[in-house]
């Protein structure tokens, strides 16, 4: 397995290896690449040296290191050659084996899409499904109700705080149980178990739930109470609470869509318990 990158792609190596594994867990005839280099559990009995150690660990001959050497060769000529600065490509090629063929794949990673939260100031990466996931329920929303009314749903991917980097796969509609007003979004839980379950399986658990995002159609992105005690609950009233979350608040949606994010962590949110003193006369 390789990855290359053209010199305005953007993408660090990071970034690269994620995007080829998620390649390889959505692309037909990939699975077995997700199961050897991003294994779900363990597939077979231990050994020494464990991969990365300074023995080489492959198990070939000759003709085969030369079979793989030259298909990256030819692989990184051909980029080079014939695709323009803003490419990033992955190659996939196994041997043969007795349950198939020598065959190779090329996978298009596809182009950098970047932000920027607003209040670490970390980097965020969004996926062509999950802007156009987001763009989508904007236009579904305006055609088929008020176009004042907020929408909105929830962001699946990663958080890597040690590349303060925010990775934004897919962006979901509104669970069925939400409720839609011009004043506010109140998002609702129907259905978002199994589909945050169902997008971490088919990921290598690398699509994960990140956090929320909503409209506000007339006003600008800004962080309102509104949302800052919805964000208050998801770090403080579930029954596992994350260590931080994204809010994308998409501003004058209905006209000039103006995309901001949030990262919130919970040590920014702290409850303060309130007493309140009964009046003399008992009530």
């Amino acid at each position: 397995m390789a990855f290359l990158k053209m010199p305005k792609a953007g993408f660090g190596p990071s970034d690269l290896m994620r995007k080829t594994k998620l390649a390889a867990f959505h692309t037909d005839g990939l699975s077995d690449f997700a199961g050897s280099f991003w294994p779900q559990g363990q597939q077979e009995r231990g050994f020494q040296p464990e991969p990365g150690c300074s023995e080489p660990t492959f198990v070939g001959s000759a003709a085969d290191i030369a079979f793989f050497a030259s298909s990256f060769f030819n692989f990184a000529a051909s980029v080079l050659q014939r695709e323009t600065d803003y490419v990033a490509k992955a190659l996939f090629v196994s041997a043969q084996n007795d349950r198939r063929p020598i065959e190779s794949r090329v996978v298009d990673l596809g182009v950098e899409d970047l932000s920027e939260d607003v209040n670490y100031q970390y980097r965020v990466s969004i996926s062509l499904s999950a802007r156009k996931g987001v763009e989508s329920e904007i236009a579904s929303n305006a055609r088929s109700g008020n176009r004042t009314n907020e929408t909105g749903g929830l962001l699946l991917g990663e958080i890597d705080d040690s590349l303060q980097s925010i990775y934004i796969d897919i962006a979901t509609g509104p669970p069925p149980d939400s409720h839609k007003s011009p004043q506010r979004f109140l998002c609702g839980v129907e259905g978002t178990k199994d589909q945050c379950s169902f997008y971490a399986n088919r990921s290598g658990n690398s699509t994960k739930f990140v956090g929320v995002w909503h409209t506000h159609p007339v006003s600008m992105p800004n962080a309102s109470d509104v949302d800052l005690e919805a964000i208050a609950q998801i770090l403080h009233a579930q029954e596992k609470t994350p260590r931080h979350v994204v809010m994308l608040i998409v501003g004058f949606a209905t006209t000039n869509p103006t995309w901001r994010f949030y990262l919130f962590r919970k040590n920014q949110f702290r409850f303060i318990p309130v007493e309140i003193e009964a009046e003399k006369d008992g009530r």
